[in-house]
């Protein structure tokens, strides 16, 4: 909660310091239709520390779970790596941002402690293999102001958003002559950010985005902060490349209303990434 309100403290306090000025420039469209659009296409890479648990229990029953179990840490996962993929669409002040966090991880390890997880139960010492999907997409819309000094358009800009998120769960573990367990769902969430965007130099630019889902019953709460530096690679006449790299950090919070509620905690991060953007 206390990260959700900083988060819609920045939007405000950002707003607030848009300047009249800034927001009748807006109005102003130059060129046609097609000069003023832009697309651009992402795929990046993160890596860094994952911690957390998927508390999964059947049909919200007590005693068909753990507590707070399996944490990532006893299934043997201490790190995580992520692709991402994105696609936005820029007219003027406007844009459309949409992707995908692909976080999947797959591994084995010995229990040090009796688990039960979805009424199934594993014997402390038994060896287990895990596969969980922790995938999450989103579809945003954005609104750019520029707040840059006089004569020198889109040094600084802010662009608050709203937006929808889906997170994709899945979960498999099976132990040796045990009865596996797999359980499955999607959750839609609604989210509220603030991106940033300083061009330091013609080629040279830093960017920075945090994003969180609304506190609303029943829905995920996905967290996203990123800060990255963007160099342009090269220039043609139509294309443009630029490779950035930074640091992220996601936190993903879902807990439903079960007696006995499935909660989803997972922290990732600090992550470094890495991408590689094409616009057009």
């Amino acid at each position: 909660m206390k990260i959700i309100a900083g988060l819609i403290g920045v939007i405000v306090i950002s707003l607030m310091l848009i300047p009249e000025k800034a927001v009748a420039e807006q109005k102003e469209v130059s060129g046609g239709i097609f000069d003023a659009l832009s697309i651009s296409l992402d795929v990046a890479f993160l890596y860094g520390p994952i911690d957390g648990f998927v508390q999964t229990p059947k049909g919200g029953n007590p005693g068909s779970t753990s507590s707070k179990r399996p944490t990532f840490e006893e299934l043997g996962f201490d790190t995580i790596s992520i692709y991402e993929f994105s696609m936005r669409a820029d007219w003027d002040v406007h844009s459309i941002f949409g992707g995908a966090q692909l976080a999947r991880l797959s591994g084995g390890s010995r229990l040090d402690e009796e688990l039960t997880s979805q009424n199934v139960t594993f014997p402390a010492g038994s060896y287990v293999d895990a596969d969980i999907q922790l995938d999450w997409y989103w579809l945003e819309y954005l609104y750019r102001f520029d707040l840059s000094p006089e004569g020198r358009p889109n040094v600084f800009t802010v662009a608050p958003g709203a937006g929808v998120s889906v997170f994709a769960f899945h979960y498999k573990l099976d132990g040796s002559g045990e009865e596996g367990v797999d359980r499955q769902y999607p959750k839609v969430g609604i989210r509220l950010g603030c991106e940033l965007t300083w061009m330091i130099t013609d080629k040279l630019s830093a960017h920075g985005r945090a994003f969180g889902s609304l506190p609303i019953p029943n829905t995920p709460q996905i967290i996203d902060l990123e800060l990255v530096g963007r160099y342009q690679l090269w220039k043609s006449r139509r294309v443009k490349g630029l490779g950035y790299l930074g640091i992220a950090y996601d936190r993903i919070d879902y807990k439903d209303k079960q007696t006995v509620p499935n909660h989803i905690l997972v922290e990732m991060g600090p992550m470094l990434k890495a991408g590689l953007q094409i616009q057009f």
